[in-house]
């Protein structure tokens, strides 16, 4: 019997080198169009993604900062699905948003069970200073440790 294939879908336009590097790796890639909100929703219920893929608090490359409407919708998404789908939230800029009202993180609204949430000290302490980091989810964080500690 064959594995599941797993279904990945990320934000179009988008960051192009993270549908480069799930393009290598020969992931079942969906591409999710964007309204003045971030992501369509109606879009990403139809390619039901395990993961998704998105820049919520500073889209790339419109720079679209996503309402706190739509994160409730993709949490209320995500919740509804089973233990393999997640939401991975790429907060890259989120530190440097100055002429609007704080909205927070996915993860900072959900359980913390289906986001993962990736970010990057590189623009506040020195651009070549590459240190990034992931906080996941517990279930996902102990199978992180099996496999690389």
């Amino acid at each position: 019997m064959e594995p599941p294939v797993t279904k990945v879908a990320v934000e179009n336009p988008g960051y192009p080198r993270i549908y480069k590097l799930l393009n290598n790796l020969n992931m079942n890639i969906t591409s999710i169009h964007l309204d003045n909100q971030g992501v369509i929703m109606d879009e990403v219920k139809k390619a039901d993604p395990n993961f998704l893929f998105i820049t919520p608090s500073h889209q790339f490359p419109t720079g679209t900062i996503m309402p706190i409407s739509r994160r409730i919708q993709l949490l209320n998404w995500v919740t509804n699905k089973d233990e393999n789908h997640y939401i991975v939230e790429d907060d890259y800029d989120s530190e440097f948003i100055y002429n609007s009202d704080y909205t927070p993180s996915l993860y900072s609204l959900s359980n913390n069970d289906k986001v993962i949430y990736l970010g990057s000290f590189s623009k506040t302490l020195l651009p070549s200073f590459r240190i990034s980091y992931m906080v996941l989810p517990p279930k996902l964080l102990e199978k992180y440790k099996r496999f690389f500690f």
